[in-house]
């Protein structure tokens, strides 16, 4: 890559750094606006209603413009069908994430990269992504997008809270690492799409929505409710502006050739090492299951993000070791409302 690319590249003084198509506008004029200004994007909208479409259209737009070292892409999808197709592209920073629980790891390893580069910066001097890149004489950081697709499935149970705390705190402090979270889901209600998030992502883009009570909860504003379907949609970007707009449209063939074309112009780059390890923690897991086994025998309880604040261990650990006590006849599995029979006498 030519320095003079770089260069242009990293400046966010006047230059348009990852730009997303975001559609055509009501007034004809296409919408473009720059995603590390955004600097985070929530998505909502009933089944259907074009979400999935614009998610494609984002990740190929920022492929087609830029390399693995500048742009790479965790792409979350726990309902196992949108993301297959990128299975081979080499700007993925890890496989392509299905599993729950390697969610939830994965999320707190992109936690982990954004602590060490803000470290790296504070230690070099520098105030952003673009100052590093810009004075750093050794490897690029690239610019990471993490792409949750349905995270309502996140925000029940045990899950919610780790996975919540984790977002928020990407979204506050993940702008000045290069970090971006984009996140869609059908549900709209203030149970999924909750106060803590919408604090910390600005941008928004709602599709069509049940009620009006969805469309103030996700645009803090009516008019989701009277959309369209199939990419009619409604962008609320950092400055409040709100606009109508219909949301590109990428086929399957299209997608295919993209990944196709991208393997072509980049063979042989790898994923991030270690990011969908279960955690950080080195612990044998019997020592582990000892410990919980006595916690879970004193006081009555057991759920897997209790587990892991209370025996300070990572969220794939402590769904492990659950697993473990349901085997072994510790506890019952989770009922309706995700709760635990403890089956074992108390000591």
């Amino acid at each position: 890559m030519k320095n003079n690319e770089m260069e242009s590249f990293e400046s966010c003084d006047g230059v348009v750094t990852l730009p997303v198509t975001f559609g055509k506008a009501s007034d004809g004029e296409i919408a473009v606006r720059d995603l590390a200004r955004l600097p985070h994007l929530l998505i909502g909208g009933v089944t259907g209603s074009g979400k999935s479409g614009f998610l494609h259209s984002l990740v190929c737009s920022l492929v087609q413009n830029h390399s693995p070292e500048q742009v790479r892409f965790v792409l979350m999808d726990t309902k196992c069908v949108e993301f297959y197709l990128y299975e081979k592209l080499p700007h993925l920073y890890s496989p392509v994430v299905r599993e729950t629980e390697s969610c939830i790891a994965t999320l707190k390893h992109i936690e982990a990269e954004m602590d060490r580069r803000i470290t790296l910066f504070g230690e070099r001097g520098c105030r952003s992504i673009a100052e590093y890149n810009k004075n750093d004489k050794g490897e690029k950081l690239p610019f990471l997008i993490v792409i949750v697709d349905e995270f309502s499935d996140f925000m029940f149970d045990d899950v919610r809270e780790s996975f919540e705390f984790t977002a928020s705190r990407i979204a506050a402090l993940g702008r000045t690492a290069g970090i971006h979270l984009v996140m869609a889901t059908s549900r709209t209600d203030t149970r999924v799409v909750s106060g803590v998030l919408k604090a910390n992502i600005p941008g928004r883009l709602a599709f069509k929505v049940v009620q009006k009570i969805d469309s103030l909860t996700l645009l803090d504003e009516f008019g989701a409710e009277e959309l369209l379907r199939r990419g009619d949609a409604l962008l609320k970007d950092c400055n409040g502006e709100l606009v109508r707009l219909q949301v590109p449209y990428v086929s399957d063939e299209a997608i295919t050739r993209i990944v196709e074309s991208a393997v072509v112009r980049y063979p042989g780059r790898q994923f991030a090492d270690g990011i969908v390890s279960a955690s950080a923690e080195k612990e044998d897991y019997e020592s582990m299951y000892a410990r919980a086994l006595n916690l879970v025998r004193t006081t009555r309880r057991a759920s897997t993000s209790w587990l892991q604040r209370k025996l300070d261990i990572g969220y794939t650990d402590a769904a492990h070791v659950l697993s473990l006590l349901e085997e072994r006849g510790i506890i019952g599995p989770a009922n309706d409302k995700g709760q635990r029979e403890i089956l074992i006498e108390d000591s």
